[in-house]
């Protein structure tokens, strides 16, 4: 694993079955051979394990970063649910749309209208514009081999952005629950 030339002495626990309702309750409180979580980088692709993770670190009073990146735009989600229980599954939406929309892509597989409502509903709707905007409402063709075209520096950019944001939190600082910097036009916009 490249993993180890980084880090000879890192503890790596593998979950080669995912994360699933069997072994969710392990991941966040840990065990005799493994640490609970004490911060959730929330990055997987699967809808119900989204949410499952959310639930969870809801529950537990873990915070959850997760970091969207599409087209030349990151977009950073932080919920602070060890200071904010109550706080929803996603900012600006509430559980029971995030809900209808995660069953919607479910029970409409392969349907792109559906998924993209979930999509709204977990990222909200500032992601749809210029091409990807025309992508959605089926006026130009799909450029890559992905639903939304996803660039390698802007993957880089998500990636090292949650990086600092996770560090940052684990030393005492605050971020607002969601961030969009467009790297295109190098404007960000703060949301409260």
């Amino acid at each position: 694993m490249q993993l180890y030339h980084i880090d000879p002495y890192i503890n790596i626990h593998l979950y080669r079955e995912g994360l699933n309702e069997k072994n969710i309750e392990k991941f966040f409180l840990g065990d005799k051979k493994e640490p609970k979580c004490d911060i959730i980088v929330e990055e997987v692709d699967d809808p119900w394990v989204k949410i499952l993770i959310r639930k969870k670190a809801r529950e537990y009073k873990v915070p959850l970063v997760m970091a969207t990146d599409a087209g030349s735009s990151v977009q950073l989600d932080v919920l602070r649910y060890d200071k904010k229980p109550n706080l929803p599954l996603t900012y600006g939406t509430t559980d029971s749309e995030l809900l209808r929309a995660t069953h919607a892509v479910y029970d409409n597989p392969g349907n792109n209208k559906f998924f993209f409502e979930f999509v709204d509903a977990l990222i909200g709707k500032d992601y749809r514009e210029g091409q990807l905007e025309k992508i959605i409402d089926m006026r130009e063709e799909i450029p890559t081999s992905t639903i939304i075209p996803q660039l390698g520096s802007t993957a880089a950019m998500a990636g090292a952005i949650v990086a600092e944001t996770v560090a940052r939190i684990q030393l005492g600082h605050d971020y607002p629950p969601r961030v969009i910097i467009d790297k295109k036009t190098f404007r960000v916009r703060i949301y409260k």
